[in-house]
């Protein structure tokens, strides 16, 4: 009988809006990595026959049309159209001026407050220095279909919450996590993330002045902590932020570099 209500249910909506501006000058980032291989990895996750979500893309490109047009993201998308695989999920695009990670961000959120979405519509904002495990939208799923009331939601298992690793960070060393599963993924509470993270529209207009306050990640997180929102992420994690040392642990990640690309970086061949 439950399996019969689960499928009468309408599918869960997920809006990812996808930031891309150039900013990782500077950063300690991995052998392989480009913001390429990040950005065809989420196509790649999302290029599939029966996703349990209903899932559409809007990129938002800070720049120009020019700089579109010279930019690797105009190869997968041109004339109003996604060129990546079978199609499989609604791609949209949208050029605007922003100049600065604080500018853009804000204009995402307004972006996403304008949308005329659900409120029981979930929205995943996204920074674009992220590779994803495949299979990040079924497990997605099982935790929004579960009776667990979570707020929001990283992906992200960060290791700064493991002590014996390069990333952990000393304020968590008396950190505790309440663990929960669904489906087959257990989930953990932990105090904060990075700003890349799932959260429902209900819940994004009511903290939206804490969203868009000029605040640090984690600060965000302590001020939502306050409204006691609970946030939860994968364990083991279902991406990962791209920079050296601040891997999720337990992954060989390499197994998400798409072929031909895997196969040029592993011959020196840089795009």
């Amino acid at each position: 009988m439950k399996n019969i209500l689960n499928f009468l249910r309408p599918r869960k909506k997920l809006h990812i809006f996808y930031k891309h501006i150039h900013s990782g000058v500077g950063k300690n980032r991995p052998d392989w990595f480009s913001h390429e291989i990040c950005f065809i990895n989420l196509l790649r996750s999302l290029d599939q026959k029966n996703l349990e979500l209903d899932v559409d893309l809007t990129v938002l490109f800070d720049g120009t049309p020019e700089s579109y047009e010279e930019n690797f993201i105009s190869r997968y998308y041109r004339d109003g159209a996604c060129n990546f695989g079978g199609n499989n999920f609604k791609f949209n695009l949208e050029i605007f001026k922003g100049g600065s990670q604080r500018l853009a961000g804000l204009h995402l959120l307004n972006k996403v407050r304008t949308m005329n979405y659900s409120l029981n519509d979930y929205v995943y904002i996204l920074e674009n220095d992220y590779l994803h495990d495949y299979s990040w939208v079924r497990h997605l799923n099982q935790l929004l279909s579960s009776d667990i009331s979570v707020d929001y939601i990283s992906l992200y298992d960060h290791p700064d919450k493991y002590p014996y690793t390069k990333g952990f960070h000393e304020s968590h060393v008396n950190l505790q996590s309440k663990i929960y599963v669904a489906g087959d993924r257990h989930w953990r509470s932990i105090p904060s993330t990075c700003y890349s993270f799932i959260v429902s529209i209900e819940k994004f207009n009511e903290d939206l002045e804490i969203l868009s306050s000029d605040r640090m990640d984690h600060q965000v997180f302590d001020e939502l902590a306050k409204k006691e929102r609970l946030l939860l992420s994968p364990i083991p994690s279902l991406a990962t932020h791209c920079m050296v040392n601040l891997l999720s642990p337990g992954i060989d990640w390499d197994q998400f570099l798409l072929p031909p690309m895997a196969s040029r970086l592993r011959e020196g061949r840089h795009e």
